[in-house]
Formats: C-alpha cells, structure tokens, sequence
C-alpha cells in the first residue's frame, strides 16, 4: 500500500515507517510515502480518496531503488510476481511486503527455476531484501565447489542480528524451521537482537540429528560465534523448549550460565514414546496440510501418502509448483527425528548435564486456550528448575506465535528482557 502523509519540515522514509512499526504489523506497513500539502477534503471534511490517487500531485519520500543489475531485476519480477503488485524496489524485504512461510517455499522453487540456484530456507532470514538475496544469489553462483549436505549444514539464522542489547537465541519447534519466530523478533524492536536455531536435515543431503543431547551441543557451538561467554537468552516454542532447556544445562555444567530460558508452551511429558510411522505422517500433514485421514490411507505407504500430499497441496496454493514429494520427505523425516528425540530425552540423564535443579530462572509462557491437562500450572518444569515462573497469553500451542497473539507475547517477554537488565 502507499501512504499519504501531511507535515511540515522534512520528512523521512524510513522514520516514519519505524514509527508505523510500533502499531502496525509488517504486512500493513506502507510500501511507499507521498507528501502533500493538505489531504483532498468534501464538504463535510471526509477525505476524497478518489484524489490521493494522483501523486503527481505530491512528492514521493520514500527513496524507491530500481534494480541495478540483472540478477535484481529477476528477482524484482519474481517479488511481483508472488506478491501481486508492484513496482517493488530493491531495498524492500520479503517479510516486510507481507511474505510468509509458505510463499516463501514458492519464493525459493522460482529462484531456483529462473536463476538456477538452489537457496536454502534461511537466506530469507536476517536479509530478506532484494538487493541482499540478490548478493547471496551471485555469491552461490560464484561459490565453485562449495561444501554440501552435513558439511555446509550451519543451524544460526540471524533472524534479527543488529541491536546492543544481550540476544536471544530461539530453538526450532519440531518442524525445524525457524521462521515462526520472525514475528516475534520484529515486535521485540530493533535494538534486541534475535537468531534462530535450525534443525540440520532439511535441505538436501542432510542428515537429521537424532537426540536433543547433539542439537543442545551442535546448537551451543553455534550461539558461541556470535557471544563467546554468558549469561545466554535462550527459548524455544514446543519441542525447541526442550533443547534450549538442554543448552541450559549443558552451561551451567561447563561453569558458563543460562540467564533465563523462556519456553513457548513446552510441556514436559515424560515416557512418552511414538514409534508408528504413519501415526507419526497423519499428524505431521494434519497439522500442515487439511488432507481427510482416509484419504491419505487410501494411498498405501508413506511415500505414496507423501505424492498425493504435494498434489493436493499445489492444487490449493499450499506449496508451489514443483515442489517434489522428496521435499516434504525431508521435511517429514526431520519432524520424525525431532519427535522422536523429544520423546525420548528426559532432564539428567545424558552425560555433561548438571547434577539437581537448573539454577538459572525458566519462564513458560503459556498459551491461554486449551492448556495441557494433568501436567501443573508449570507443565512440570518445577522439578528441573530452582525457579520457574508461568506467564499465560493469548492463543493455543499453534497461534501463539502468530498475529495478533504475538504482540502480547513479545510486550510480556519484552518486560522479561528489562528486568533482567536492571
């Protein structure tokens, strides 16, 4: 959309779009600002929109970039192409124009066919523009024989890397991928920095990790990077609470400490144990695509299941074109893998942890609509922790994360932040 504004003095793109920002989410926000002297008023002061129309009428501010290069403009068209509308410049962000996770699998399959590169999910992370993937594109191109599979696998996604406050580091859920939390780091602003922990596996070539005692070790190497030393932020949503609790441990063990852990409704369930392949698939594409049980068991096996699925899901505009059923195999066997090592781990009982009670504080905020039953106002976690503190917020396990029940939950871990800092 394009906003018309009124003011006096010089005006500025970007700070008028930060201050949208504190009230608007980042599909809402305007793509582009056109100063005038007065709004076109009738006589009963309501504004003639039919007018605003015509911005020759007033001057652009908000300093529109075409592409430069070959390489933008392709993905320039691609831009308007997935999001309907255009002219798109080169300095505006998949996210902020309204991108999501699915457009965002339909985003890398035109990538891929136009310019013949195979970008992983996470280049949509941190650098979202234009221009940014543009460079990442030319450097893939570039790259010769470049590391591959386990080898190239890195599970930091700087989902939101500026900022001068302490970062917070956010565990995949169980479908291992972190793009459910760029909400989130967007409402928290932009002087607290955010990365995501990717689950190794989905990208071709890749093996899944088969415990939380890897991934809390493989995930802790990777946070070091970016902050050598504690005290860490550390969270995760559902079975990513798990390994961040894990990472929690693993400090405190090595002398290092976790100063909180935030868990995004993680329960700890403990015994539990899926070992049923199908049971394991009905629940995966019940939760990601609306395919009636009996229609996927009328298929027979799994990869047939997994076929008619990616059918089904390019018919209704779910996944892109071309997404081949291998894909949503790799993605299916990394939620396998991660619910099966969730299933699986239990505090205290792998090598390298903390004898006793987490000294570190743990905060489960827990989502307000259908709570799990039989598990204690804290899910269980006041067994493991010296201090836990339950926060409840809007929305179930699955919308949480998202708007509108997101802003609550980012204000309320937000207040958490501050305290901490005092």
């Amino acid at each position: 959309c394009l906003a018309y504004v009124v003011g006096r003095g010089a005006l500025d793109a970007e700070e008028l779009r930060s201050s949208l920002a504190e009230y608007l989410p980042p599909d809402w926000l305007p793509l582009g600002f056109t100063e005038l002297d007065g709004l076109p008023l009738d006589d009963a002061g309501r504004v003639r929109r039919g007018e605003l129309g015509e911005t020759a009428r007033g001057r652009r501010i908000d300093h529109f970039v075409a592409p430069r290069t070959a390489t933008e403009l392709a993905l320039v068209r691609i831009f308007e192409e997935l999001f309907g509308f255009g002219p798109i410049g080169v300095h505006q962000g998949f996210f902020e124009l309204g991108g999501h996770s699915l457009l965002a699998l339909s985003l890398l399959a035109r990538v891929r066919s136009v310019l013949a590169v195979d970008l992983p999910l996470s280049s949509l992370l941190g650098a979202s523009s234009v221009e940014a993937l543009a460079q990442r594109v030319d450097r893939a191109r570039g790259a010769g024989e470049a590391l591959s599979g386990d080898e190239a696998w890195d599970p930091l996604a700087a989902i939101s890397p500026a900022g001068s406050r302490r970062p917070v580091f956010c565990v995949h859920p169980g479908g291992g991928n972190v793009l459910c939390y760029v909400d989130l780091a967007y409402r928290l602003g932009e002087e607290q920095p955010l990365y995501g922990l990717e689950a190794r596996g989905r990208e071709a070539g890749e093996t899944p990790l088969e415990s939380v005692a890897e991934m809390a070790e493989a995930y802790l190497s990777s946070i070091r990077r970016v902050q050598p030393h504690g005290p860490y932020r550390l969270a995760g949503w559902s079975f990513g609470g798990l390994v961040a609790f894990e990472m929690a441990r693993r400090l405190e063990a090595a002398g290092e400490s976790a100063e909180w852990v935030a868990l995004f409704d993680t329960a700890l369930r403990e015994g539990e144990f899926i070992v049923d392949d199908q049971a394991l698939l009905r629940d995966y594409l019940g939760e990601e695509l609306p395919i009636p049980q009996a229609e996927l068991e009328a298929r027979g096996g799994i990869d047939e299941q997994l076929a008619y699925a990616v059918e089904r899901a390019q018919e209704a505009g779910l996944l892109p074109r071309g997404t081949s059923p291998e894909r949503l195999r790799r993605l299916f066997e990394v939620r396998k893998a991660n619910l099966r090592a969730g299933a699986a781990w239990q505090p205290g009982q792998q090598p390298g942890q903390l004898a006793g009670q987490l000294a570190g504080t743990v905060v489960l905020f827990r989502a307000a609509d259908r709570p799990e039953e039989g598990l204690g106002v804290d899910y269980g976690w006041g067994r493991w922790a010296a201090r836990v503190e339950v926060v409840e917020v809007p929305g179930d396990h699955a919308t949480m994360l998202r708007s509108p029940h997101v802003e609550t939950l980012a204000l309320r871990l937000a207040n958490w932040l501050v305290e901490e800092e005092r």
